[in-house]
């Protein structure tokens, strides 16, 4: 029995393709385009139902992407005729990062009690730069819980500067030393 593609499979030939025509960033925007046209519930019930014909689907798909590179609408039909157009928010994702890691950058989430400001923000993004010699784009959000200090996740990375985890450590070593 044939293995199923998966998203990230899709998402390397979806690049490679890109490469070659070098238009790794315009199918960048043009992927997030699909999605944000695709991403409907109704819309990817319709495309998944069985009693609609193959024929139908592929038109709506036409329709809903007439300006499309002719590359990506086939990818997206290929999608529709598999059952596997609710891959396309994964193979976006996975596009997005053979993208940044193609071009040496690396997203990262900075979660904080209260948001930062722009120079906060900026400070941040060169400290994990210098710490991993890589371009960082920078996501950030609020999250009280975290009390003080910050959190960085990059990648599977984890900088933990909160002080609630400072204050956990410090209840931890004087538990030890009562």
């Amino acid at each position: 029995m044939p293995r199923k593609p998966t998203s990230k499979r899709y998402a390397q030939a979806v690049f490679q393709l890109a490469q070659e025509r070098d238009a790794l960033d315009s199918w960048q925007g043009d992927l997030d385009s699909v999605l944000e046209k695709l991403g409907q519930e109704d819309l990817l019930n319709y495309l998944e139902a069985p009693q609609v014909g193959l024929s139908q689907k592929l038109t709506l798909v036409q329709q809903i992407l007439p300006d499309m590179d002719d590359l990506l609408r086939n990818m997206v039909g290929l999608l529709t005729q598999r059952g596997a157009v609710r891959l396309l928010p994964e193979i976006v994702s996975h596009y997005r990062n053979l993208l940044d890691g193609h071009k040496g950058r690396e997203r990262a989430e900075v979660i904080t009690a209260v948001a930062l400001n722009a120079k906060q923000e900026q400070s941040v993004k060169e400290y994990l730069a210098s710490v991993l010699g890589k371009e960082i784009i920078l996501h950030s959000r609020v999250d009280p819980e975290v009390v003080g200090g910050l959190i960085a996740r990059v990648g599977d990375q984890i900088i933990d500067g909160s002080t609630r985890t400072r204050l956990q450590e410090l209840r931890s070593k004087l538990a030890l030393a009562g």
